[in-house]
């Protein structure tokens, strides 16, 4: 039998994007048991602000990546060392560790923290989970389902899906209302803030271009500024300020200046947030303030847009999108290169701060405008032009979150005829007998758990199909411009 605590354990080993993503199962478990979080060093400050959580411990992963990747293999010494790090927590009992990255050494920690009870993180909802991301991988452009909606799916039962609060500091507030005080005193209307970089370059747009939405957005509207970046970003300020108009007075500028409970306090007296799909926009969501997420190429805003109501997102119009890196070399990008036009793309920022956007709201050709609205099945996004999903894309969500969530729903195998979508299913199914773990376990408790998830797929076994599995998704045509 396994030792009980009734206690929980989290493990996220990825950056502050996908910490705060966690901020919606966090809020679920937290209401029935005590809760513990295994994190990287370098994200320990973000997670500190996260709500309900009864202790942090900090791993430096990238100490370990090193060890592991080096010519030599100390694994002795390797696991030695695991053992010491996490041995105060291996001595309390936890009831079920959720390891939420698909990573051979958050395995191994994972591995090591359960000990002899692999059963409490091997589970049939590990099983689906991953293996409905390496399905939905091939089929990017019908994902409707947000990681952190994902993610939440380890929580029991139906749970509301509206976040908690994140923690604010005294020392933070104090920062923020000082520093955005002088902007506040000289009557500007709002404060805004533009978010310039990214972890990946390629998810970036230029600072000039930044740097050009403000131009327009000056001539138009009494707003202050301010600009936000990590350490090592400074180049991307200057960059934006030498490309101004005019001279930048009601812009401050806090690139690589802020720690981050001072950066989520500044988030909290904004008006409005921009930036491209990166770790500091998700948080400035998450504390409640409106957010413009600016997506194309590879980040897919229906998996990792802003979480909450009323954010907006533009994206591009396109049947490859999200697209796969080598998709996106083949067209160079291309959908990048709509955010150039500056006017448009500044003139929905100010009718998103004025709240007059409508289906009337003009952008650049090729892109489109959503709204986030929270429901109590997750995160949506709804196109203001008022066009639909396509059926087949919304049948393979809904059909997914029934299965994920192990709702006691009746899922009608006959929703849809289309061959499609059995396809889906059936894929599905056969990456759950196929999906590889980092460390060798006991085969049956693995077969045991594999079996357990399958039927939650009721679908009909049929013959794989041999045509590319996106084109069978959607029926659109491909990017025009990869030809």
């Amino acid at each position: 039998m396994l030792p009980e605590d009734g206690s929980k354990v989290i493990c996220q080993f990825a950056r502050m994007g996908d910490l705060i993503q966690t901020l919606p199962l966090i809020s679920a478990i937290s209401r029935e048991t005590s809760l513990k979080l295994v994190c990287d060093t370098a994200v320990e400050p973000w997670a500190k602000l996260l709500p309900s959580i009864d202790e942090i411990i900090s791993i430096d992963t990238k100490h370990w990546r090193q060890l592991c990747t080096g010519e030599y293999l100390p694994l002795l010494e390797v696991l030695s060392e695991i053992d010491r790090e996490l041995n105060g927590l291996q001595e309390e009992k936890f009831d079920e560790l959720i390891n939420l990255n698909d990573h051979p050494v958050s395995d191994a920690f994972a591995a090591c923290l359960c000990d002899r009870w692999q059963e409490k993180w091997i589970t049939e909802n590990l099983i689906l989970l991953r293996s409905y991301l390496r399905t939905i991988v091939a089929a990017r452009p019908a994902s409707r389902i947000h990681l952190a909606d994902l993610w939440r799916t380890f929580a029991p039962g139906r749970t509301d899906c509206q976040p908690a609060s994140i923690t604010e500091t005294k020392k933070g507030t104090h920062f923020a209302k000082a520093t955005l005080n002088s902007l506040r005193q000289a009557g500007y209307r709002q404060i805004w803030a533009f978010i310039l970089g990214s972890g990946e370059k390629y998810r970036r747009i230029k600072p000039e271009i930044f740097a050009d939405y403000w131009n327009k957005v000056i001539s138009a509207e009494n707003v202050g500024l301010v600009l936000i970046g990590g350490a090592g970003e400074e180049i991307l300020a200057e960059q934006f300020k030498n490309a101004l108009k005019h001279k930048p007075d009601g812009i401050i500028d806090l690139t690589g200046k802020c720690s981050p409970e001072e950066l989520v306090a500044v988030f909290r007296e904004a008006d409005l947030v921009v930036g491209v799909d990166t770790g500091p926009l998700h948080w400035a969501a998450a504390v409640g303030t409106q957010v413009l997420g600016l997506y194309f190429g590879e980040a897919g805003f229906r998996e990792t847009g802003p979480y909450g109501d009323g954010h907006y997102v533009i994206a591009p119009d396109c049947s490859d999108y999200p697209c796969t890196s080598m998709k996106a070399a083949e067209c160079r990008l291309c959908c990048q290169e709509y955010y150039s036009d500056s006017y448009k793309i500044a003139t929905a920022m100010l009718e998103i701060s004025r709240k007059t956007v409508s289906k009337r709201t003009l952008l650049p050709a090729g892109l489109k405008l959503y709204q986030s609205s929270l429901t109590p099945n997750g995160i949506t996004y709804n196109s203001l032009d008022g066009v639909f999903d396509p059926l087949l894309a919304v049948d393979v969500s809904n059909a997914s979150r029934i299965i994920l969530s192990g709702w006691r729903e009746k899922l009608d195998v006959q929703h849809s005829a289309d061959q499609r979508l059995n396809l889906f299913m059936n894929q599905w199914a056969d990456e759950i007998r196929n999906l590889p773990l980092g460390c060798v376990f006991s085969p049956v408790l693995i077969e045991s758990t594999r079996n357990a998830a399958l039927q939650r797929i009721p679908w009909q076994r049929m013959r794989k199909g041999s045509a590319a599995l996106p084109n069978l998704i959607l029926e659109e045509p491909p990017c025009v411009s990869c030809f």
